[in-house]
């Protein structure tokens, strides 16, 4: 399995550059993650239950912008995750951090527009939800409050 450096994704041996990030992908092995060293030692979990519409990439966001460590683990294809269904996709967090990142979650969802759209980056054009804050291909603000 290979890990982004840049921003956590785990994707199959045969791709090499992520295509979010376009960084060169290196092996689970050599990559740490990056956070404080007791979070590499610690043991992470599935966080279960995200409400509709969530993708696994929008909790991903969602929860880095509060500055809980996440990663995907799954299938990739393309330039999307996949599978038989985005429940194919686990996001996982440290075990310490599964109560903050479930509250973080259900406050979003609670106070979220129900109108979440796709839209079109300002500075790169790349195709983004319009909860963003910061474009995740050109890493700009959205200038979206």
């Amino acid at each position: 399995m290979k890990i982004c450096p840049s921003c956590g994704y785990e994707y199959r041996d045969e791709i090499t550059v992520c295509p979010e990030c376009q960084v060169t992908l290196a092996q689970d092995t050599e990559w740490e993650r990056p956070a404080e060293s007791a979070l590499s030692e610690e043991a992470w979990t599935e966080l279960e239950e995200i409400p509709p519409p969530a993708s696994p990439e929008m909790i991903k966001d969602i929860l880095e912008q509060n500055e809980i460590p996440c990663l995907l683990q799954g299938r990739y294809y393309g330039e999307y995750f996949s599978g038989a269904g985005e429940r194919d996709i686990r996001i996982m967090v440290p075990a310490s951090k599964l109560e903050e990142a479930q509250e973080i979650i259900a406050a979003f969802f609670k106070e979220a527009p129900e109108d979440i759209k796709i839209v079109s980056c300002p500075h790169c054009g790349e195709q983004i939800e319009n909860y963003r804050i910061v474009c995740p291909k050109c890493k700009e603000p959205t200038g979206w409050d």
